[in-house]
């Protein structure tokens, strides 16, 4: 969002110019726990923007988000279909960087987007996926809190819809699963 406000301060046709950190610098600063310091400057060209509303320069560019860690996460993704299963892969990850069992030994199931931020977004399909789980023996579905009216529509029986809206929720509840203290976990309701 920082770029696009700076850009757009330009005219098009103008020349701006963006210093960068090259990846393959800032993963060696990383690894080595010191600031980059070889950066490169970049010239590039504004042109005018060609949607609809006020006349704007853009650059030919998207700015991104990356992330250097300092371990290998091999995820394999071939039965993946969309981002649904990010809040599961993070808790996966989390589970093998800390000690002792994430889930205490039940069997939880769940699903989610998750952003940099840690907040678990909607997914579509919930419903299929509680009935999947359950059919699974699953106890617990960690459920994102958009998604918790439709999926409490229509619950499995012997599965319980824990309401998460971040990882710290999904956190929270499986402390409170593994420690058997479930009388309170945020449970989803159809209102």
């Amino acid at each position: 969002g920082d770029v696009a406000k700076l850009v757009t301060k330009h005219k098009a046709g103008e020349k701006v110019v963006f210093t960068i950190v090259p990846a393959a610098e800032q993963a060696a600063a990383e690894k080595a726990h010191r600031a980059a310091t070889k950066t490169q400057d970049i010239t590039v060209t504004t042109t005018k923007s060609a949607d609809d509303g006020a006349e704007r320069a853009i650059v030919g560019i998207s700015a991104g988000t990356d992330h250097t860690f300092p371990f290998t996460v091999d995820i394999k993704l071939a039965d993946v279909g969309g981002p649904s299963a990010g809040l599961m892969f993070a808790l996966g990850i989390y589970d093998k960087l800390t000690p002792g069992s994430l889930t205490g030994g039940k069997f939880v199931a769940g699903t989610g987007t998750i952003d940099d931020d840690g907040k678990v977004g909607p997914i579509g399909g919930i419903e299929l996926k509680t009935v999947g789980a359950r059919d699974k023996g699953a106890q617990y579905f960690l459920t994102p809190a958009d998604n918790c009216a439709a999926a409490a529509k229509d619950t499995p029986d012997g599965l319980t819809l824990v309401k998460v809206g971040t990882i710290g929720d999904a956190l929270n509840a499986l402390k409170d699963i593994r420690s058997g203290d479930t009388g309170d976990l945020p449970k989803c309701t159809t209102k």
